[in-house]
């Protein structure tokens, strides 16, 4: 039995390295392509069948973690690749051997592909991330144990075996969620500018790649104007310490709606979300008021204080699937600003 049970632990964790390695770390899931989904259920099945297969067998009786699986899958793929794989592996595991057990594991499956979701979505807005997992973990258990009650009539057969599947799964899930910890502070690190603590360029394409067809968006580009010029006169150091001012302002206007990205030595992007032209104007007018403000302690050779200034282009994302044109018209107008005298916002239009 505990060969059995190490077998199943390992596939898991195994699959789970898998997962979110190819996933870069990230938990929440997204609406991935059909064929991404394919390709993701195809995985669930996969790694059910190993469960299967490195079934735990007590006194006749099959018992084995796909709840476990079945609980990370929703959670983490969400119901889209859950339910087709609940499905196909509970239509495998009938047709393995057309037994009682068979006859159980189809009935399990069946109320998992029509409850699973819901119950996911309501453990999802009163729960962290441990706690939802954990519920989620119990409640697929908590079914399988239900079902096995009313056919066989007996808890007690089962009690024992149900004990160590909990505490073997409550260990399993710590031992998941410090993995999944790690993964996502090293995804985090590698998306994050080290000088300003903005996201960095890697992570601004991410994001575009990952922006939805029905909502409106603007992108901006801000540059600070003659920055060069400040690297020349008063050395890189100076030139940081001023990109750190900048990139504190852009932190404070930051939203889960206002984003903030270094994609160049002195340039910056910000996609804006559901917000019109002339919010985002507004935004970038406000922004670009409060850098021309900031106290840089530099003084020039006549003994007065520089004050810098940010040049901004904005465009609207028109199409999501055209990013690359989106980005060129945001530099056009951005040059537009440049050409005007600087300090200024421009607005492309055709």
């Amino acid at each position: 039995m505990e060969v059995s049970i190490l077998a199943d632990l390992s596939v898991l964790l195994i699959a789970v390295l898998f997962f979110f390695l190819i996933k870069s770390g990230e938990t929440d899931y997204i609406e991935d392509s059909p064929r991404e989904r394919l390709q993701y259920i195809f995985f669930v099945v996969i790694v059910g069948m190993l469960l299967l297969q490195f079934s735990v067998v007590v006194q006749g009786a099959r018992y084995d973690y796909r709840f476990l699986l079945y609980a990370l899958t929703i959670k983490y793929i969400g119901p889209k690749v859950a339910l087709p794989s609940i499905a196909i592996i509970s239509m495998v595991r009938f047709f393995w051997g057309t037994d009682i057990a068979a006859c159980t594991s189809l009935l399990y499956g069946t109320i998992l592909v029509l409850t699973i979701s819901s119950v996911n979505r309501v453990l999802k807005k009163f729960s962290n991330d441990f706690v939802h997992l954990l519920l989620l973990v119990f409640y697929t258990l908590f079914v399988s144990a239900s079902i096995n009650l009313i056919v066989h009539g007996d808890f007690f057969k089962d009690s024992q075996m149900y004990l160590i599947l909990i505490v073997s799964s409550c260990m399993m899930i710590g031992i998941f969620l410090w993995i999944i910890q790690k993964i996502q502070n090293i995804r985090e690190e590698s998306e994050l500018d080290f000088l300003t603590q903005l996201k960095n360029s890697r992570k601004f394409y991410l994001d575009i790649a990952r922006l939805k067809e029905e909502k409106d968006y603007y992108l901006c580009i801000l540059d600070i104007d003659f920055f060069k010029k400040i690297n020349d006169s008063f050395g890189h150091q100076s030139g940081d310490d001023l990109l750190k001012k900048i990139s504190l302002l852009f932190h404070q206007q930051e939203s889960a709606k206002i984003r903030f990205y270094r994609i160049g030595g002195e340039e910056f992007a910000c996609l804006v979300e559901e917000h019109s032209c002339d919010e985002t104007y507004d935004l970038m007018e406000t922004i670009r008021q409060s850098v021309q403000q900031i106290n840089t302690n530099l003084q020039d050779e006549h003994g007065e204080t520089v004050t810098v200034t940010i040049s901004i282009g904005m465009t609207k994302l028109a199409n999501v699937t055209a990013i690359h044109q989106s980005i060129h018209q945001a530099d056009e107008a951005l040059y537009l600003a440049k050409n005007s005298g600087r300090n200024c916002v421009k607005v492309y239009s055709v």
